[in-house]
């Protein structure tokens, strides 16, 4: 295990914080709907299956955000330099807590219109429609996005707790391209969302019942929201 690079184990563990952190929002998410599936039968290990779905996509949410630092960091540990590590805190500090705010805006925004964020609401949020501002009047909605207060502290706290400037350890140069290698493997599945052959990971697969919060638990408002940007692009 000493031969594993320092970064490498720093981003293992901030990796696995933001996916405690990510369950803990779609927790609330649940809880939150609980009403949308009230006298609902629901089959035996249907929930395990939907926290995995979540799981899923909640992992190739944060593949696509750690594929920057986890290349600079490298080219640190390679090159015996820090040019790229400061660079690199600074982009996991904002990225992570502006992906813990948008998942926690998502939820009264699914409240109020049943579906996850996409390029709509910012066409809206333009056109100031009615619907919109009934979610930035009613308060209760707020203690969602305040949610996000605390979990982006934790967030911030974690990035600068586990990437501490001695991550750079300059570790032998083959242990270095040999958990680089692993790492990159792991990323590039993880961005996939599957193992198999098959399409990338996508909206369909979080659908396992007739029941709409059943299927809209296990996604991410990240990966819909940028789903949709992406998609309109791909029609332009």
């Amino acid at each position: 295990m000493g031969k594993i690079p320092l970064f490498i184990k720093a981003l293992v563990k901030l990796f696995i914080t933001h996916l405690a952190l990510f369950f803990v929002v779609r927790l609330v998410f649940v809880i939150s709907n609980l009403v949308l599936i009230k006298g609902v039968e629901l089959p035996k290990g249907l929930i395990l299956q939907i926290f995995w779905l979540g799981l899923r996509f909640d992992t190739t949410v944060l593949c696509y955000v750690f594929i920057l630092p986890f290349l600079f960091l490298f080219i640190d540990e390679v090159f015996k330099t820090n040019l790229l590590y400061k660079p690199s805190v600074i982009y996991l500090k904002i990225i992570l807590s502006l992906a813990l705010f948008i998942s926690c805006a998502d939820i009264p925004y699914y409240i109020q219109f049943q579906k996850h964020l996409s390029k709509e609401a910012f066409v809206w949020i333009n056109q100031g429609t009615l619907s919109l501002k009934l979610i930035i009047s009613d308060f209760s909605y707020w203690g969602y996005i305040l949610l996000g207060i605390p979990l982006m502290y934790v967030s911030l706290k974690s990035v600068t707790y586990f990437l501490k400037k001695d991550i750079i350890f300059y570790t032998d140069k083959k242990y270095s391209i040999i958990f680089f290698l692993l790492g990159a493997l792991f990323l590039f599945v993880g961005m996939r969302g599957r193992l198999s052959g098959k399409t990338p990971i996508h909206n369909g697969l979080a659908y396992i019942s007739d029941n709409m919060l059943i299927n809209q638990t296990g996604l991410n408002a990240n990966f819909t929201l940028l789903k949709t940007f992406l998609d309109n692009h791909e029609r332009k």
